[in-house]
Parts: structure tokens; C-alpha cells; sequence
């Protein structure tokens, strides 16, 4: 063998070591999105958790809740800073969704979830009150795709049809 075919040689073996390399890389930054995706979704069940369920497991707060979701309006001052307070948590889990939506830290599928779960929410007529004083306090973008979803006609029902004991008192 030749110096012009020893060199020919070492071209395509570098070549190839590149290319594996390459390879090797993709497959690796595609792990780190999917490791980032299953972390990005355990955080927001975590916050989904802290902001929406745990306060409806508090027997003080529950009842307060239920009103709010039949009718914002109807609650005193102090009651609609609690509630307030609640919906405004929920409403950040769906806008933290929303502005994930364009990275790969969240799929667009798990960010539809989430936000499919703040128009449930919006659809309730407490809820609606409260947005319509308190939603321009979000971002232009998340007000934007909130106002796309409840006018889709693919939208979530309200919660209340398919978990009705959140307005149920009984």
C-alpha cells in the first residue's frame, strides 16, 4: 500500500468517525429533549397540584371554591382575594404551558393539556367573571391563545360537566 492510498484510507476513516460522531450527538441531544420534556411535565403536575387540587382538598377552602366557580361575583371582597388568588395559580400553570410551547422542553401535545385544562376551567361561569376583570394581567400572548381556545369549537367542556362536585355544594 501506497502513501496516496494510506491517506485515502485515513480520509475515510475520518470520514466515518465524524459521522458516528454526528449520529452519536443526535441521539443524544434527542435524550436530553425528552429527559428535559419529563421534567418540564413533572414540574407542571407538581405546580397543577399546588395550584388546583390542594386547596380543593382543604375542607375551609373547598366550600368557598365551589361558590367561586358558580359565581365570582357573589363572593365578598375578602372571599374573591382567596379565589383570586386560587385561579390566578391555576392561570399561571397554563401560561407557564404556553410559553413553553415554543421550546423543546415541552411537546405540543402536554402543552395542549394544560391549556385545554385552563379553558375547563374558564368555561365555569365564576371563572369567566374572574378572567374578564383579571385576565389582562397576563401575558399578550397567553390572553391571545386563551381567547383561541374558548372560541375553537374542538374546546374542552367545562370542568364542571366532567367533574360536576366542583359546583355541586350537595
Amino acid at each position: 500500500m501506497d502513501l496516496t492510498q494510506l491517506a485515502n484510507l485515513g480520509e475515510f476513516i475520518g470520514g466515518a468517525a465524524v459521522l458516528v460522531t454526528l449520529v452519536y450527538l443526535a441521539v443524544q441531544v434527542r435524550i436530553g429533549n425528552l429527559s428535559e420534556q419529563a421534567q418540564t411535565h413533572r414540574s407542571l403536575v407538581e405546580q397543577w397540584n399546588t395550584a388546583f387540587v390542594e386547596p380543593l382538598r382543604d375542607p375551609t377552602v373547598s366550600p368557598l371554591l365551589r361558590r367561586a366557580f358558580r359565581d365570582f361575583h357573589s363572593l365578598s371582597g375578602d372571599e374573591q382575594t382567596v379565589a383570586g388568588m386560587y385561579l390566578a395559580g391555576v392561570m399561571n400553570v397554563g401560561q407557564e404551558a404556553n410559553m413553553l410551547r415554543s421550546t423543546p422542553a415541552i411537546d405540543v401535545e402536554t402543552a395542549s393539556t394544560w391549556e385545554n385544562a385552563v379553558a375547563a376551567i374558564l368555561q365555569m361561569p365564576g371563572p369567566q367573571q374572574w378572567w374578564a376583570m383579571c385576565g389582562h394581567g397576563w401575558s399578550p400572548s397567553f390572553q391571545a391563545r386563551v381567547r383561541n381556545l374558548l372560541a375553537a369549537d374542538t374546546r374542552p367542556p367545562p370542568m364542571s360537566e366532567w367533574m360536576p362536585w366542583l359546583i355541586d355544594s350537595t
